[in-house]
């Protein structure tokens, strides 16, 4: 082994132990915000990543094998607390997210997957940017993942007004309805695109 690839692989190994012991979730800097930090170290005897290690991930983890992965996270969710009085919820509500990846190793990658803000009125969302979600009735652990949803991509930067939760309508809750519409945007390149950069 090269003295140079020695060194890089200590300085790695480094960070990975280190980062290892500082996993937080702190609500020091703004209110009701939860922050993460992580660290992963993959190796595999095949050149690829086995298949339930990259599946689902939303395009984070690359497909060959022999890296390094840190990843940081700051998101804050609607305040759920409800008024005393009528036992409602609050009107108003506004939320965010950031996570961003670093992977080193043969597969060099710096992603930011997840990058929004949405704001809440009365049943009503709107949120913009580069969200990771679930669409319809999926297990979210032991499968491949959704039909109709991919989760094996960077998710889609995109604008969206919904109505998340079944809101009742008619007849104390008998008549409800829940949907969304959203436009949203591919990017410039629409072929496949491998774990290494390469597009296809």
């Amino acid at each position: 082994m090269k003295t140079t690839n020695l060194y890089k692989l200590t300085f790695f190994s480094f960070l990975f132990f280190l980062s290892a012991f500082i996993e937080s979730r702190g609500q020091n800097i703004f209110s009701k915000t939860q922050y993460t930090l992580q660290s992963n170290l993959i190796f595999s005897t095949d050149k690829y990543t086995p298949f339930w290690l990259s599946a689902n991930q939303y395009g984070e983890v690359p497909d060959k094998s022999g890296f390094i992965s840190f990843r940081g996270s700051a998101h804050k969710e609607y305040d759920t607390l409800y008024h005393t009085s009528n036992l409602k919820m609050k009107k108003f509500g506004y939320g965010y997210g950031l996570r961003a990846v670093v992977n080193a190793g043969k597969v060099n990658q710096a992603l930011l997957s997840e990058g929004y803000i949405k704001v809440r009125y009365g049943a009503l969302e709107l949120y913009g940017g580069r969200k990771r979600e679930v669409f319809g009735l999926v297990d979210t652990l032991m499968s491949s993942g959704s039909f109709i949803w991919s989760g094996n991509a960077l998710p889609l930067p995109k604008i969206q007004i919904s109505i998340p939760n079944y809101t009742p309508i008619l007849a104390k809750g008998l008549i409800s309805i829940k949907g969304s519409f959203a436009h949203g945007w591919f990017g410039s390149t629409l072929g496949y695109r491998d774990g290494g950069g390469k597009n296809y």
